[in-house]
C-alpha cells in the first residue's frame, strides 16, 4: 500500500526588519578556508558538522567502465599516467573542482583481491579500499599518496579527508573533501565525493562583529552558487540542491542552526536588516552594502513560522513578529516552504494526527521538539508586496486530509487499490513533516466500507 509520507525536514529563518540606521556601512571582508575533521568517521560529532556540504558529487560505474559525466571530461584525456591496479575493474572517474579536472582510480587492496570469488554469476561486487587521486594535478596517478579506507563494509569503503589546491576563475585557493566508494553485487559500483572545506570571516555591521561562515553545499569547490527552486512530479517546489548557503553568528553548542542559516542570493538579511550581497566565486571575499530596495509587508497569523519565499529577486527567509507582520522587498513573492515551531506549546496527551497539528498551538510544559513542515505547490498564488502596504500570505491550518486512490493490477487478474494520505494547508501547501513533543504522533487508521459491510480497514505509515 502507497503510504503517507513524512519527510522530518526542518526549515527555518531569521527575522527581518524594515528600518536601517545611518551608520550602516558597505562591508568587504575576507574569509578563510576551513577544514572539517582529517576521519570522515568523526564528522557527525564535530563541532563543525553544521558546516559539512549537504550534497555529494556522484560517479557510476558499470562493470569497470569508464566513469561519463555529462559535460566532464573524460579519464583518459586528464589521467596520462596510471599505477599496476590489483583489481582487475579499477573504478575510475573524473571530479570536477572549481575549474580544474581531478583524475582518480579506485582499487582493490591485496588482501581484497585474494578472496575467493563466488560462483554465483549475479555476485560480481568488488570492494574498493585503496584511492588514488591526482592532487598535485599533473596526470599521474602514481605520484601521489596512495589513501587507504578507513573503514569498510560489505559492500561500501569510506576514506579520509583529501586536501587538494584548486582554481576557480583565476583564484587558487585550497580544497578538502571526503570520499566513499559503494559497489553492488549485481556489478555497477558507485562512489560520493563530499566537500570537507568551509569558508569563515568576520564582519563589522553597525558596530557588532558577526562571525559568517560560507558553506559550499553542492561539493564543487566553488561557493557563490545561488539558490534557484526545483519543481518536483508531485508538484512541489524545492530549493535546489546546487545553491551554496551562508551562516551569520552560528553557534553549533546551541544545536540546530537554520535559524541563522540562508541561501545564498541577490539579498541578504542580517540582524533584522535588507544588504546587498556580493560574493567572489571562490567565497575567499564577501561585500555588504545596506540595501536601497523598497519594502512592504506580508502577514500570517501562525506564531513560530519561520519559511521561505521566492521570487524575482531570489529566495529569502521570513519570520513573522508579534504582529504577525513581516517585511519583504517589493514585488511578488510565493511561498516555497516554512516550519511552525509549537516546541513550547504542544499538547502531552495523544490523539489523532490531525489533533497533533493542532496541538502545536496548545499550551505545554514539555522542551521536546513539537514542528509542522509543509511545502508549497508550484500552483501557489503569488502575492504582491507594495511599498508601506501589508498583504496576506496564506499557509497554515486548519489543515485537510485528502486522501489519493491509485489502481494497480493484482495476482490473477484481481485490483488493488494504492491509498496515499497527504495533509494539505490552507495555502494548498503539502505537510512534510511532523514532531509533537520530541516524537511522531500514531499512525492515521482507515476503514473502507461498501453500502453492506465493512470492506478493509488499516493504518497509513510514514516513509
Amino acid at each position: 500500500m502507497r503510504v503517507f509520507r513524512t519527510c522530518l525536514t526542518f526549515i527555518a529563518g531569521v527575522a527581518v526588519v524594515l528600518t536601517t540606521t545611518s551608520d550602516a556601512r558597505t562591508e568587504t571582508i575576507k574569509l578563510e578556508t576551513k577544514r572539517l575533521p582529517s576521519s570522515y568517521m568523526a564528522v557527525g560529532s564535530s563541532k563543525d558538522a553544521a558546516f559539512r556540504s549537504r550534497y555529494y558529487q556522484s560517479f557510476y560505474s558499470r562493470a569497470g567502465s569508464d566513469v561519463r559525466i555529462a559535460g566532464q571530461t573524460s579519464f583518459t584525456k586528464v589521467v596520462v599516467k596510471e599505477p599496476k591496479y590489483t583489481s582487475a575493474r579499477p573504478f575510475k572517474a573524473v571530479a570536477k573542482l572549481g575549474t580544474l579536472d581531478f583524475g582518480f582510480a579506485f582499487d582493490s587492496d591485496a588482501a581484497e583481491a585474494d578472496q575467493p570469488k563466488s560462483t554465483s554469476r549475479t555476485s560480481t561486487r568488488v570492494l574498493y579500499t585503496r584511492l588514488y587521486f591526482d592532487s598535485n594535478h599533473n596526470g599521474d596517478l602514481t605520484d601521489d599518496p596512495i589513501i587507504e579506507t578507513e573503514r569498510k563494509s560489505s559492500s561500501s569503503s569510506y576514506f579520509p579527508r583529501v586536501d587538494v589546491n584548486v582554481d576557480i576563475d583565476g583564484t587558487k585557493t585550497e580544497y578538502s573533501f571526503y570520499m566513499r566508494a559503494y559497489s553492488s553485487s549485481s556489478g555497477y559500483s558507485r562512489a560520493y565525493l563530499y566537500g570537507a572545506a568551509y569558508r569563515q570571516g568576520e564582519i563589522t555591521l553597525n558596530g557588532e562583529k558577526k562571525r559568517v561562515v560560507l558553506v559550499d553545499s553542492n561539493s564543487n569547490a566553488q561557493f557563490d552558487d545561488p539558490v534557484s527552486t526545483v519543481t518536483r512530479s508531485d508538484g512541489t517546489v524545492y530549493a535546489s540542491s546546487s545553491s551554496d548557503m551562508i551562516f551569520i553568528d552560528p553557534d553549533p553548542s546551541k544545536g540546530t542552526m537554520q535559524d541563522v542559516q540562508q541561501p545564498v542570493g541577490k539579498l541578504l538579511n542580517i540582524a533584522g536588516r535588507f544588504y546587498d550581497m556580493e560574493l567572489s566565486p571562490a567565497g575567499d571575499k564577501l561585500t555588504l552594502a545596506p540595501s536601497t530596495v523598497p519594502v512592504g509587508y506580508v502577514s500570517n497569523p501562525n506564531k513560530g513560522v519561520n519559511a521561505l519565499v521566492h521570487g524575482d529577486q531570489g529566495v529569502l527567509r521570513f519570520s513573522a513578529d508579534d504582529s504577525g507582520k513581516s517585511p519583504l522587498p517589493v514585488g511578488d513573492w510565493k511561498l516555497l516552504s516554512y516550519t511552525i515551531d509549537g516546541t513550547a506549546k504542544a499538547k502531552t496527551e495523544e490523539g489523532s494526527l490531525l489533533d497533533s497539528l493542532s496541538a502545536a498551538l496548545v499550551q505545554s510544559s514539555s522542551s521536546a521538539r513539537t514542528y509542522i513542515s509543509a511545502r508549497a505547490k508550484k500552483d501557489y498564488t503569488a502575492v504582491s508586496v507594495r511599498e508601506g502596504e501589508t498583504v496576506d500570505l496564506p499557509f497554515g491550518p486548519p489543515y485537510k486530509p485528502i486522501v489519493k486512490v491509485s489502481g494497480t493490477s493484482g495476482s490473477s487478474g484481481n485490483r488493488a487499490a494504492r491509498l496515499s494520505l497527504s495533509f494539505v494547508g490552507t495555502g494548498g501547501e503539502i505537510c512534510s513533516g511532523i514532531m509533537v513533543n520530541g516524537s511522531r504522533p500514531k499512525e492515521p487508521e482507515f476503514t473502507i466500507t461498501s453500502a453492506e459491510e465493512k470492506v478493509a480497514q488499516g493504518k497509513f505509515r510514514y516513509g
